[in-house]
């Protein structure tokens, strides 16, 4: 019974487009695609070991912070992510990539220098937005610089930005809030510490922007339709139902485990111990 619902399964899906001619990797775009995720990566999580200095300046509460670094990230994410993904499969994607990368500059610059919860709240869904966009149309390039084969590979490499983004996000984040902690430093005077260090990651964000400028729209070699209307394009995901739920609940339960601990490490780690993201920046 299980064999018969696999092959029912499969007879569904349409075959995969032919791979198109050989064409070789481009490891230049893909060295600069893995630079952005690894910003994308920092400037996203640029907040976390800095929240509950935030929340201390701006006076917000716990439930505001909620909202300020949870929601503010995912639900406008999820409510925009199959306009995206259309975007992704029918625009040029290098142009969409420094698109994102000029947002989520603006977004992280703007957050520095909010002086509210609307502002903070603004700031937060462009940022979120643009940085959790990155990783589709990076996948859908790489698709298009290499040969399937080699595929994987390619992905490992570009992965490492991302992984390389969060770590940069704990461990210089909790190194410049040290640095920005001493008298007589920081970009502008008067600021807190907080945004000093996000001051230092949007510089970060526009200096990345220049390679991004360089990246080109490859041609498009796997597409099964170009109808850009929404209806064909939910009847093949749910063609593929049975391959994408299961991947679909373990990434949101990976995610869910992953945003708690993000949202509420910096919080345990100052108010239980007393530890400042300078002290746990690094090692975290």
């Amino acid at each position: 019974r299980q064999v018969n619902l696999v092959t029912d399964v499969a007879a569904d899906i349409p075959p995969a487009p032919p791979a198109g001619p050989e064409r070789p990797t481009r490891w230049g775009t893909v060295l600069i695609l893995s630079l952005a995720l690894l910003t994308a990566g920092s400037l996203g999580l640029a907040m976390t070991p800095l929240q509950e200095a935030l929340r201390l300046d701006l006076g917000f509460t716990d439930m505001q912070m909620t909202i300020v670094m949870g929601v503010a990230k995912g639900l406008p994410m999820a409510l925009l992510s199959i306009p995206i993904g259309l975007a992704v499969d029918h625009t040029n994607r290098a142009r969409l990539v420094f698109i994102f990368g000029a947002l989520w500059t603006i977004g992280t610059f703007w957050t520095a220098f909010a002086t509210g919860f609307a502002e903070i709240i603004a700031a937060r869904v462009i940022v979120g937005v643009t940085t959790g966009s990155l990783l589709g149309a990076v996948l859908s390039l790489i698709a298009d610089i290499c040969m399937p084969d080699k595929r994987g590979r390619v992905m490992l490499v570009a992965g490492v930005g991302a992984w390389l983004g969060a770590a940069f996000a704990f461990g210089f984040g909790g190194s410049l809030f040290g640095y920005f902690s001493q008298p007589g430093t920081g970009f502008v005077e008067g600021l807190a510490p907080w945004r000093q260090t996000l001051i230092a990651f949007g510089i970060a964000g526009v200096v990345v922007m220049v390679p991004l400028a360089f990246i080109r729209e490859p041609h498009r070699y796997e597409q099964e339709q170009r109808n850009t209307a929404v209806i064909p394009a939910l009847r093949a995901i749910w063609k593929r139902r049975w391959f994408l739920i299961p991947l679909f609940i373990g990434n949101m339960s990976g995610g869910i485990a992953e945003g708690a601990a993000a949202l509420w490490s910096a919080a345990v780690l100052t108010r239980k111990f007393g530890l400042q993201p300078s002290d746990f920046g690094a090692w975290m």
